[in-house]
């Protein structure tokens, strides 16, 4: 069975689960089917239309319905706080979300550390606020096999099969290429075989179904499936946790009205104040929004500077 058949079979059977256990929900919400190629206009919320509407991205952690699904009530939120409507954009890839921000099509994003680092000079957008998580404002990657491998150490996955999630994903690629940099062997010829899966959850699939051999994924997606989906993870096995790094920020176009950029910052660290806002949060495993210093990324930065070679892939 191909990898893209084994994934669409898996992706189908979680929509269809998030359906049935929200289908009242939906009626009430005005749920509609969604193209996330495209824009999602948010217009729930009456009064809107005549002003122009704020264009927000959550970068596909997860996967991009699925982020969907957690994420509206957050975006939701924001645009209730406003009192203006909400362009929801989704696109597959971490660099499709920084692009946005460099022709001006988007306001707000909340992106991975990775796309952080690698957009935060040239992409047109700036540091708003970070989520405060188990306490901290940090999060790790975790190196994962299927529980029944033979593979102990990371050095194991010599010339395994192997997963990625995003070419700019700091859990999901540049950590293990960090890793690969350490040891003695062919850096370049290190996997036997790598492939992108567009997801941490798709990352996790692989190994269940042993498609790869291993995989690096994002702890808190990690950590959320454990706790809402266990059974998702109850034929992986952690075999290396990665040093803290700055947990995925909220980001702004940086030429975006002052007033605007403050009462959107204004909003996201109040809202576990609120108790509409703290539930939210609560269902999306954040205790709160902070504001945080672009030092926080630096030793991704210095991670980053020490990978000198390439994967090809």
């Amino acid at each position: 069975m191909s990898l893209k058949y084994s994934l669409n079979i898996y992706y189908a059977t979680l929509i269809i689960s998030f359906l049935l256990l929200s289908c009242d929900n939906a009626e009430k919400n005005n749920v509609v089917k969604v193209d996330f190629s495209k824009s999602i206009y948010n217009d729930k919320i009456s009064n809107k239309r005549n002003k122009v509407p704020l264009k927000i991205a959550i970068s596909a952690m997860i996967s991009p319905k699925e982020t969907f699904v957690y994420y509206k009530q957050l975006v939701n939120y924001i645009s209730s706080k406003l009192n203006i409507s909400v362009v929801l954009k989704q696109r597959k890839t971490y660099k499709e979300i920084n692009d946005l921000f460099k022709t001006n099509e988007l306001d707000l994003a909340y992106i991975c550390s990775g796309a952080f680092i690698e957009g935060e000079h040239d992409s047109g957008f700036e540091l708003l606020v970070a989520p405060i998580v188990k306490k901290e404002h940090f999060y790790y990657a975790y190196i994962i096999v299927h529980k029944d491998s033979q593979i102990k150490k990371f050095k194991d996955l010599y010339q395994k099969r192997f997963a990625f999630t995003d070419p700019l994903s700091n859990t999901g690629r540049l950590y293990p290429l960090f890793l690969i940099s350490k040891l003695n062997k062919m850096q370049n010829n290190f996997f036997s075989k790598t492939l992108y899966t567009n997801g941490h959850d798709k990352s996790i699939y692989a190994i269940t179904k042993k498609i790869v051999d291993g995989a690096s994924v994002d702890s808190l997606i990690f950590d959320y499936i454990s706790e809402y989906k266990p059974e998702l993870v109850k034929e992986v096995r952690i075999i290396k946790k990665s040093p803290p790094y700055g947990i995925p920020p909220f980001v702004i176009r940086s030429n975006i009205n002052l007033n605007k950029k403050e009462k959107i910052r204004n909003i996201l660290l109040e809202m576990h104040k609120d108790d509409k806002g703290k539930l939210i949060l609560n269902k999306i495993m954040i205790e709160k929004f902070v504001k945080v210093k672009n030092t926080l990324y630096d030793s991704i930065k210095k991670m980053k500077e020490n990978v000198k070679f390439k994967i090809d892939d």
